[in-house]
């Protein structure tokens, strides 16, 4: 295994290099692989992207990236609601075989107390619970589920992990923030370290439907800071991590907070996405396909044309239009265009800009 970890390691080493020469053609491989297991989901949350709830992964798809494994450092299942796969159990043991950490995020509801021991037991590494809401109301009216059996599921894992006395897996949970759920991010926090979650990672939603125009926080900015900067000083005091994408305000920002948005974009050296039929991207926030793995030599789709010329433009005045709204890149939330497509901003009721432009 410790001949895994030292190829992990090189592979690493030479994309650090790759993204900082702004390299197209790489003789290296992805860290991180994302794949879509199943769009089967046993909720239907409001600010949800996915319109197609059918369909699995193809065995055949694993068997073909199975020969990259060994440079991978993380696998991750996602969906839909990856504990919906049947072949869940065959997707840890494979990324187990070849050392790779596993990252799920979930929804949670599954997770009862043998799935808890099970992924202690399997050393899963990393768990991201959607959880977008601080109280029972909330959660219901935004993701449709039982907030408190989500709490007593989370409860199981903490006992186990106790039990087992392992730190893994790490608990994180994802909060899309909106105007219906800023005000609970602070007392979530709370909820956090009480289960033994240690990080919150806190976004803005893409508004793709009309309806949920008024949920966008761009028309609540002065609400979403002010929810976000004491988010962020109680979870220092709690230990857990507040990591939000970015604040509106432009000055009098906490101090010692790293924003997800301020980092350079190297994810065309370090990751792919593939989902159930096998095609490819490079990011999960509307890059185009770079092909398929199912049909095509591996590196065929990971330097075919457009991957390479992504990699070569990303970050520079000459990257694709994909790229310059991604919600995880350097920005200012004080454009629209982060936050809906101009078919949804086009639309925005009059009163709402009416309350923009007096801000």
């Amino acid at each position: 295994m410790k001949y895994l970890a030292n190829i992990k390691t090189m592979n690493e080493r030479m994309n650090d290099l790759y993204a900082q020469a702004q390299t197209g053609e790489v003789v290296s491989f992805p860290q991180n692989v994302s794949i879509v297991s199943t769009f089967r989901c046993n909720y239907r949350c409001k600010v949800c992207f996915q319109t197609d709830f059918n369909g699995e992964l193809n065995w055949k798809v694993m068997d073909n990236i199975e020969p990259i494994l060994p440079f991978v450092q993380d696998l991750h299942p996602f969906g839909g609601e990856p504990f919906l796969y049947k072949r869940i159990g065959d997707f840890f043991n494979l990324a187990h075989e070849y050392g790779c950490r596993v990252k799920i995020i979930t929804n949670a509801s599954l997770i009862d107390a043998d799935m808890a021991w099970n992924l202690v037991a399997k050393k899963i590494h990393r768990l991201l619970v959607s959880i977008d809401a601080g109280e029972a109301a909330t959660y219901k009216y935004l993701r449709g589920g039982d907030y408190d059996q989500l709490l007593r599921n989370l409860e199981a894992i903490a006992k186990e992990k106790r039990l087992q006395n392992s730190l893994v897996p790490h608990l994180e949970f994802n909060f899309l923030a909106l105007k219906s759920n800023i005000a609970e991010l602070p007392g979530l926090v709370e909820t956090a370290a009480r289960l033994g979650v240690e990080t919150i990672n806190v976004f803005y939603p893409k508004i793709l439907r009309e309806e949920l125009i008024p949920e966008c926080l761009w028309f609540s900015q002065s609400l979403s800071d002010d929810m976000m900067v004491a988010a962020i000083a109680r979870g220092r005091e709690l230990g857990v991590a507040v990591v939000p994408t970015a604040l509106f305000r432009e000055d009098n920002q906490p101090g010692g907070v790293v924003f997800r948005s301020a980092q350079k974009c190297t994810r065309p050296w370090r990751n792919l996405n593939i989902d159930i039929f096998g095609n490819a991207t490079l990011c999960c926030f509307g890059s185009p396909l770079i092909g398929n793995v199912q049909s095509q030599d591996f590196d065929a789709v990971w330097n075919s044309a457009l991957a390479q010329k992504i990699r070569e433009s990303v970050g520079t005045d000459k990257e694709f239009d994909f790229c310059r709204t991604c919600a995880v890149r350097p920005f200012s939330p004080k454009n629209i265009e982060y936050h809906m497509p101009p078919h949804i901003h086009g639309k925005i009721p009059e009163n709402l800009l009416a309350a923009a432009r007096t801000r």
